[in-house]
């Protein structure tokens, strides 16, 4: 009996030539899939826009844990202790004043927008023009402007809602420098000569204060530094790397400047209060001085007895404890006048 051993492949065991062969036969759909799939990352990249961050830091003055009590300090200007905590300087950076005063400065109030591609880009200093209003209704605020340029002429578009949320078109050709207007604007755009485009489509928007200051918010970024550092770092998300530099720079700038119109301010109301407070006593001690000549010169005598002397230093006394807390009262009664003044904040 003859036994022959035969090799049987195994079902683990892979063909490779097999697969080679499909591989091949297919190349066409791996082509394909792979130019597809090139296409759309291409496409993705110059259709989106990039996030920049510009990040900036501020140093606070070193903290003082408790605010000052004492009228010395109220008089040197000192009227919340040494200085005011993190928390505070937080809000003031965020405060709705200092950001309107940014908004003004860098002229956000009208967003610009480049539409002749395949999506629209934000503008910034680089725009073909630029709109000066005179009169905007709020009806007009949020909603795009559609300018199409041609050489030094242009065509504007316009379609809302306004009263009563009915609707509002207008449309106009114009001459750069000319007035455009209507019962809801009236503005004029100015041609910006040292940009050169061959794009032809924009659009801009004027936004309302509660709108534009909503984008920073959305985007603008304060904490400290850590629990024990007095430095408040600042970032702010934005598709022009420009514009987020100039926001945050000019927020430093305001929040400084308006520190200082503070100090001003109390300085001055110091000084007001010292000087007032000085003619007065000034005036009260002339009275005293001449209440004590008169009770000289009734009693016909010029030296006291130890008993009318310990009198008069007490009746001393009590009047300069009246005058210091008159003094306390007034400087408290103009710190609280100075606060509501500045109650927006």
């Amino acid at each position: 009996m003859e036994t022959k051993n035969r090799m049987h492949p195994s079902p683990d065991d892979i063909d490779i030539s097999r697969y080679f062969q499909e591989l091949k036969s297919r190349w066409k759909l791996f082509l394909i899939s792979f130019v597809l799939l090139m296409s759309a990352a291409a496409l993705y990249i110059k259709t989106s826009l990039p996030v920049y961050k510009a990040v900036s830091a501020i140093l606070i003055k070193e903290i003082s844990k408790t605010p000052s009590k004492s009228i010395d300090d109220i008089l040197s200007g000192d009227l919340f202790g040494e200085q005011q905590n993190i928390a505070t300087e937080t809000g003031i950076l965020s405060s709705k004043t200092v950001k309107l005063e940014v908004i003004d400065k860098l002229g956000l109030q009208v967003g610009y927008f480049n539409t002749s591609g395949l999506v629209e880009r934000p503008l910034y200093l680089r725009t073909p023009f630029k709109v000066h209003y005179d009169t905007v209704s709020p009806f007009i605020f949020n909603t795009p402007f559609l300018v199409s340029i041609n050489g030094n002429h242009f065509s504007i578009s316009f379609e809302g809602q306004v009263e009563k949320k009915a609707p509002f078109k207008f449309s106009k050709q114009a001459a750069f420098g000319e007035t455009v207007s209507s019962p809801y604007f009236s503005f004029k755009l100015i041609r910006q000569p040292e940009v050169e485009t061959e794009d032809t489509d924009f659009k801009f928007i004027i936004y309302s204060p509660s709108k534009i200051t909503a984008i920073l918010d959305e985007n603008l970024k304060i904490e400290p530094l850590n629990k024990d550092a007095s430095i408040l770092v600042l970032s702010y998300n934005d598709n022009i790397a420009v514009r987020a530099v100039d926001i945050l720079n000019t927020l430093g700038e305001s929040y400084i400047n308006l520190d200082i119109k503070d100090k001003a301010s109390v300085a001055s109301l110091t000084l007001k209060f010292v000087d007032e407070q000085l003619k007065a006593t000034t005036d009260q001690l002339a009275a005293i001085e001449q209440e004590l000549q008169t009770f000289k010169e009734k009693n016909r005598t010029v030296d006291l007895s130890l008993e009318s002397k310990a009198i008069l230093d007490r009746l001393n006394t009590v009047e300069s404890e009246r005058m210091q807390s008159q003094i306390e009262m007034q400087s408290l009664d103009n710190l609280l006048e100075y606060v509501s003044g500045n109650r927006d904040m």
